[in-house]
């Protein structure tokens, strides 16, 4: 097995980790979900910290590690300050994230590309444009496409929106 590699994610969720440590759930080109531990990324002097924010993409390298795969670095590509600044572009760039995050399951690389993909055109159409000309039609698509990647059936995709 490799020990470290390089690849390009969109962050998805951020929680505390330890004392000076955060936990990353990002959904990568190659690798599918990946749970990561971002050593020191509550440091002030954190170089890392910025790039590991939730709706970011950010191309880092991954170190395996004997129980949990940490960051390396990582290096932000696209912040999306649009949405950032917008709370009901935030609104819908989250509710997509949080759906990425459910509906996936680490080591499953299986249609990982188009996931990514779909993330991605997604946040970035919601970047560029106002969320009332985009419509709710734009999400309701983004859920139809990603349950159809990932291999949900129509019920079962429901069910799990309730949940």
């Amino acid at each position: 097995m490799e020990t470290t590699y390089n690849t390009r994610a969109i962050i998805l969720s951020r929680q505390d980790f330890r004392e000076n440590d955060s936990r990353i759930v990002c959904y990568s080109e190659d690798k599918g979900k990946l749970e990561l531990i971002a050593r020191g990324a509550k440091k002030i002097k954190s170089k890392s910290s910025g790039h590991l924010e939730p709706l970011t993409l950010s191309r880092m390298m991954v170190v395996a590690g004997k129980d949990m795969n940490y960051v390396g670095t990582a290096t932000g590509e696209n912040f999306y300050p649009e949405i950032k600044s917008n709370l009901e572009k935030l609104t819908l760039a989250g509710r997509a994230a949080a759906l990425v995050e459910k509906m996936t399951r680490e080591g499953e690389v299986g249609g990982s590309a188009k996931i990514f993909n779909l993330l991605n055109f997604f946040l970035e159409n919601l970047e560029k444009n106002n969320p009332a000309a985009i419509a709710p039609e734009f999400y309701d698509t983004f859920e139809k496409e990603l349950a159809a990647i990932s291999g949900f059936s129509e019920n079962d995709f429901a069910e799990l929106k309730q949940r």
